[in-house]
């Protein structure tokens, strides 16, 4: 399965920042064009769920720390 991180923008509000159809997707590991259409079409009907625990910027540091013990499950986001 392709792998996607979405980045929301920076200055979006925070319900922006949960809405794959409004992220802005950068640096992404998918592929092609076409199998991120595809991954995202699967998120929209529900047949995959991501698993985004969001962490604020301070707690950076200690995520980073997690993610190198093999402690998280999907992708941590940092908040501003």
């Amino acid at each position: 399965m392709p792998d996607c991180s979405p980045t929301p923008n920076p200055g979006a509000a925070d319900e922006r920042a949960h809405d794959p159809k409004e992220a802005d997707y950068v640096g992404s590991n998918v592929g092609t064009p076409d199998e991120l259409t595809r991954l995202l079409a699967l998120i929209d009907d529900g047949q995959v769920v991501p698993t985004i625990e969001p962490i604020a910027f301070t707690d950076i540091g200690a995520g980073l720390t997690r993610l190198a013990a093999g402690q998280v499950t999907g992708r941590l986001v940092a908040v501003l």
